[in-house]
Formats: C-alpha cells, structure tokens, sequence
C-alpha cells in the first residue's frame, strides 16, 4: 500500500498547478479531491486489468516452470560421483 500512495501522490504532486491553478483556488475544495480521485481510479483500474490479463496468460506457464525447477537440480544431483558426495556429506 505504501507504494501506491507514493506513487499516486507523486502524479498528484506533478498537476498541483492544474489543480489549484491561477484560478485562486482554495486548498480542499471537492474539484481537488474529485481530480485525485478520478486520476488515482483510472491508474488503479488500468492496473487491475492489466495485472489480470498478464495473470490469465501466464497461468499457462506455472506447470513447465515448476517441472524445470524440479528436474534441473535432480539431474544435476544424479551426476555428482556417489564418492565423492560421502567425502563432503
């Protein structure tokens, strides 16, 4: 969550012109709030969405990954000289 906030209240920080403005705005006024809000609900949707569709077609990927993970290192392990794994167990 701290990452989040960081970040939104950085893209804030970077329009606080827009948001106030030469208009003589007052700090806390609901158009302050509503374009924090609006612009925070469009990055947060945008991220859902995107994180969702990586998450859908990366599901296809667990099985091989885990298999890889597996079979590497026991392949690795049935190489070493039974001989020299006493010496160093």
């Amino acid at each position: 969550m701290k990452g989040i906030f960081s970040v939104m209240a950085y893209a804030v920080s970077l329009q606080t012109h827009e948001i106030g403005g030469p208009n003589g705005s007052r700090r806390g006024t609901e158009r302050c709030s509503a374009y924090g809000v609006q612009e925070g609900l469009a990055l947060i949707a945008t991220g859902t969405i995107a994180g969702l569709a990586a998450g859908l077609a990366l599901t296809r990927l667990i099985l091989p990954v885990g298999l890889a993970a597996c079979l590497f290192p026991a392949r690795k392990a049935t190489q070493v000289d039974p001989l020299v794994s006493l010496h160093y167990g």
